[in-house]
């Protein structure tokens, strides 16, 4: 407003440089000779397109204390950790979960966030599993937008390794119904399932009637995988890509009583994904050896919820060879031949042979 000021008292000058000059004299002075004479103070100092000024010098104090402060703390935690009692924690949950006898060589800290597991042992009664580290890591800087990122990376004996990533925002994880992780990726490069599956698969039923034949599989080979879930509370906004493969695995029962031929395969491969709300199993997903052949091709539609998602799948199966010989009476009548069928919902579940 002071330019407006400056402007109703802006005063006529004649050449004179008189400061009141009457009706008269005014009106008879040349519009030449008049002079407007207005002081106009305008303020300099910022520009209106001029972006505020940061003062790079202070930010880059406060993050170098940061980053100092975050250094010393981890290089305290590196030395006065109790690892003994870390390990003794790990140790016994695993017991409980697993049911299995567990072991670790070493337990240490990794930078910024994060464990190193040094040869992890799991045994049970008839066999052992070793892995040779197992590093899990969570990285700080999502943290900071409540954004919680996990990596799991599993190395075995024989230089095969899995690296799983989980992601979650913390506060849908605290508000949400289902508690579900919103990423999930599985990335799997020779890993080996030898003595994976003799520690698992003996243990994979209580049934007396089951359990002694499961004691007597042995599947060999190396995995490779490549899956990523983008779960949601909605089960149609799911985004599920999944490729397995087994190289060079085979099944071998090691009773004589069965008789059943080692079986070496050829193709074992399980691919599938979603669109559109509906999960699709590849129909070039299936195993292949000498004397099996079995394939998978169907879909599951997703409903609102879950388990009223309806399934239609499809489960060929073809005995060859000694297989053929043996055991072909069970399926299709003799023919050594059928195809299971799998329908209803994930919540009531429906199987039929054809």
């Amino acid at each position: 407003m002071k330019f407006l000021d400056k402007i109703k008292n802006a005063r006529l000058k004649d050449q004179s440089g008189s400061e009141n000059p009457s009706k008269e004299e005014s009106s008879n002075v040349p519009a030449s000779s008049l002079q407007l004479d207005v002081d106009i103070d305008i303020d300099t100092s910022t520009k209106p397109d001029e972006k505020p000024h940061y003062d790079k010098k202070k930010w880059l104090k406060i993050l170098s204390y940061v980053l100092l402060f975050l250094i010393s703390f981890s290089i305290f935690l590196y030395i006065s950790f109790p690892y003994s009692i870390l390990k003794e924690t790990i140790i016994q949950k695993t017991e409980q979960a697993s049911g299995m006898t567990v072991d670790i060589e070493d337990v240490s800290f990794s930078l910024p966030l994060g464990l190193k597991l040094k040869n992890m042992t799991l045994s049970t009664k008839s066999s052992s599993y070793t892995l040779k580290k197992v590093a899990v890591n969570l990285a700080f800087f999502p943290l900071l937008f409540a954004q919680a990122n996990i990596t799991v990376k599993v190395n075995d004996s024989q230089g095969g390794v899995i690296n799983i990533k989980v992601g979650a925002g913390i506060f849908s994880l605290i508000f949400s119904k289902n508690k579900l992780p919103s990423y999930v990726g599985v990335l799997a490069k020779k890993f080996s399932i030898t003595d994976l599956s003799s520690l698992i698969i003996p243990n994979a039923s209580s049934n007396p009637m089951i359990a002694p034949l499961l004691d007597q599989i042995v599947i060999t080979g190396y995995l490779d995988t490549d899956i990523k879930l983008k779960l949601n509370d909605d089960p149609k906004k799911t985004d599920i890509q999944i490729i397995l493969k087994l190289s060079d695995s085979s099944i071998n029962v090691k009773s004589e009583d069965l008789n059943l031929p080692s079986q070496k395969f050829e193709k074992s491969l399980i691919k599938a994904g979603t669109s559109g709300g509906i999960f699709k199993i590849d129909n070039t997903s299936g195993f292949e050896s000498q004397d099996l052949s079995v394939g998978f091709d169907g879909t599951v539609t997703f409903a609102d919820k879950l388990m009223q998602s309806e399934i239609n799948v499809s489960i060929p199966v073809k005995l060859k060879g000694e297989l053929l010989t043996q055991y072909g009476f069970l399926l299709g009548g003799g023919r050594g031949y059928a195809t299971y069928i799998l329908s209803g919902t994930l919540g009531r579940m429906s199987t039929i042979q054809k």
